[in-house]
């Protein structure tokens, strides 16, 4: 019996392979579509085709509007905008910024109350809304056969 390769030879007997989604790789042909290099245990799946981790966060996920780096992890939406949480800070002093205690004045911000403070006067301001977002992706853990 001899498992065969998507378009490919066969797969010989103490052949290393990987099998996904119902098809097997030979484990040299089983690369990332962006980068080429051969893909070990963890990879993801986009437009049906593979990538290591890097490659899949670059072209997939969302970027922080702060830093443009993927947001891989819990992260903050602020009137249509995404960022890391470290990323969240003041407009004004750069001072990192609560999810639940920051300010905004009319259409600027987000802002630290100081911040709020001299900008709009004191009392002048409104507490900002923002939400956390968890990251809904995740890798698949592949294994090799033979």
């Amino acid at each position: 019996y001899q498992r065969r390769v998507r378009g490919h030879s066969a797969i010989q007997p103490g052949t290393r392979y990987k099998t996904t989604n119902h098809q097997n790789y030979h484990k040299e042909c089983f690369r990332c579509a962006q980068c080429n290099r051969e893909l070990e245990s963890e990879y993801a799946e986009g437009h049906g085709r593979f990538y290591c981790p890097h490659d899949y966060d670059e072209l997939f996920l969302p970027k922080c509007d702060k830093c443009h780096r993927p947001l891989k992890e819990e992260h903050v939406e602020y009137r249509g905008k995404k960022f890391h949480n470290n990323c969240f800070n003041c407009a004004s002093c750069n001072r990192r910024l609560e999810i639940n205690h920051f300010f905004r004045v009319e259409d600027k911000g987000p802002y630290c109350e100081g911040c709020a403070d001299s900008v709009a006067g004191s009392g002048h301001h409104q507490p900002g809304h923002a939400q956390h977002h968890q990251p809904s992706h995740s890798y698949h853990h592949g294994s090799d056969s033979d």
